[in-house]
């Protein structure tokens, strides 16, 4: 027997018609808000050619999508956990006309690298949050620099900063900007990650592209000072 209900790794019972529902309110909320976008690389545009991997953190993923342009999101591919918090973002991306691989670098991670790789190749833009799926906040794990390494293709953060938003509990404190707001999508400058990596050089490279992630996040400040009295 079917269900419209399902179960999110935190236990707490969600029916499906809710991801519908928070898609209609983002957009809602989006049409007040005054869109500004930093994209000196070109990667919004257009301008830049070749495959890329594009990073942004789990608890920007509502407006992010959202506020990236519908020619860009056509050539996306984003990567969804195969958790049931997985199904509603891969469900949400689907709203905006985003498709997703399944998988995570816990759960069906190599099959999930060679579809992307296979993506890569097919000129696809493959879009990672690389702190999610289960965190911790603002840290970034392997994969994205794996895939990096593995292909060449360079990494770019890209990321929504909301002026004023409201923030929900949970580890990774999702933000909902508030009606009226300023939102800036930025896009970082290209990392491009060695092939042929040791365990320590793989390490420096992930805390470089964590420091890059961080340098055009808006509350990054707040979060270290937070992070700092745990």
């Amino acid at each position: 027997m079917s269900s419209n209900r399902a179960t999110t790794e935190e236990g707490v019972h969600m029916p499906w018609w809710h991801v519908p529902a928070a898609a209609t309110l983002v957009r809602a909320i989006r049409t007040t808000c005054r869109l500004r976008i930093s994209d000196p690389q070109g990667v919004i545009a257009g301008t830049r050619p070749g495959p890329m991997i594009m990073i942004g953190w789990h608890n920007r993923l509502l407006f992010m999508i959202c506020t990236t342009p519908q020619a860009v999101r056509r050539k996306i591919v984003a990567l969804a956990s195969l958790s049931k918090d997985g199904e509603y973002a891969a469900r949400y991306a689907k709203a905006f006309g985003i498709n997703c691989v399944r998988g995570s670098s816990s759960r069906g991670g190599f099959r999930s690298l060679v579809e992307m790789r296979r993506r890569l190749q097919d000129g696809s833009m493959i879009f990672i949050t690389p702190d999610g799926p289960r965190g911790p906040k603002y840290k970034v794990q392997p994969g994205p620099v794996i895939l990096a390494e593995k292909t060449g293709a360079p990494i770019y953060p890209y990321l929504v900063n909301a002026s004023r938003y409201w923030q929900l509990r949970g580890w990774d404190n999702t933000q909902i900007a508030k009606p009226f707001s300023r939102l800036d999508l930025v896009v970082g400058e290209a990392i491009h990650v060695p092939s042929g990596l040791s365990e320590e050089e793989r390490r420096a490279q992930i805390a470089r592209v964590e420091e890059a992630l961080l340098a055009i996040t808006k509350d990054r400040d707040d979060y270290r000072v937070a992070a700092t009295k745990q």
